[in-house]
């Protein structure tokens, strides 16, 4: 639905280490939304556990 009239104010910044728990909440959303009703979930929890945890945002590229 699109509302005319309607602004939304983006800003694109660089992630930071306290920006690792959101991240990581995104992902298992996301995750989870793209694979419901192909995966059972036993499989997505333990997928999400890997690629999705606080540790693996916390150890990639996110720095200061």
């Amino acid at each position: 639905m699109i509302r005319e009239g309607l602004t939304i104010n983006i800003s694109i910044i660089k992630a930071a280490p306290e920006h690792t728990e959101e991240i990581s909440r995104i992902c298992s959303i996301g995750w989870r939304q793209t694979v419901q009703g192909v995966y059972d979930e036993e499989y997505q929890a333990k997928n999400v556990e890997h690629w999705c945890k606080l540790a693996h945002y916390s150890r990639s590229s996110i720095s200061n």
